[in-house]
């Protein structure tokens, strides 16, 4: 493989591995802290689509690679409106993160009493309002995050419950698990895979930087 052949592969690796490592790494710096982080589903996502893009970017290249030019168009502009269309709405919901199940349910129920809905809780992880608002939480323990998905719900009536949420959640303390650990060891050895190649390439680099910009 030609000089520039490998510069490319290597920053091709980096490409694909680094946001995942940084992703790992600030899920890590963010389950470190002593307090709960409460974004919007619809942010949420988007931060992990970013991650994850240059994953699209492959299937795209080796078509533009393989003289395909219209049909990696094609593939890119498919993977984009995949991507729009199953974006969670503004009102959809939150991610909260560094907090459990439990503890989530017992702030929501306690700010659905606050600003005066009548609930009742549905085996454990469901709750309906009176006037048909449903809510539904599903926790991921190796991420250390519990989503609340909301349907029927009133644009108005969910950003008062958000704003009622989120001041709750940040007068919580909580400690440190042993996933906040494992996830900034984990995207820091991820991150390592592509410097220690870049390093170990570096007088390529020389190389071809040297030919793209002569001295």
């Amino acid at each position: 493989m030609s000089p520039t052949g490998e510069v490319i592969l290597v920053l091709k690796i980096a490409l694909n591995i680094a946001p995942v490592a940084f992703y790992f790494i600030i899920l890590g710096l963010v389950n470190s802290q002593s307090r709960v982080h409460i974004v919007t589903a619809n942010r949420d996502w988007v931060g992990l689509m970013i991650v994850f893009f240059p994953v699209l970017l492959w299937p795209v290249m080796w078509l533009a690679g393989m003289g395909w030019a219209w049909s990696s168009v094609v593939v890119l502009m498919l993977g984009i409106s995949l991507f729009v269309i199953s974006a969670p709405g503004r009102w959809s919901g939150w991610v909260v993160y560094n907090c459990d199940l439990a503890c989530v349910r017992s702030e929501l129920l306690a700010c659905l009493e606050r600003v005066g809905i009548d609930c009742n809780l549905l085996d454990g992880r469901r709750i309906v309002t009176a006037d048909g608002m449903q809510f539904e939480l599903s926790e991921l323990k190796l991420l250390r995050n519990v989503t609340i998905n909301i349907k029927h719900g009133d644009r108005q009536r969910v950003a008062e419950l958000g704003y009622e949420l989120q001041r709750r959640l940040s007068r919580l303390d909580t400690a440190p698990g042993l996933a906040a650990a494992a996830m900034l060891i984990s995207g820091t050895a991820m991150l390592m895979i592509p410097l220690t190649m870049m390093v170990g390439h570096m007088d390529m680099f020389v190389r071809v930087v040297s030919q793209l910009i002569p001295v």
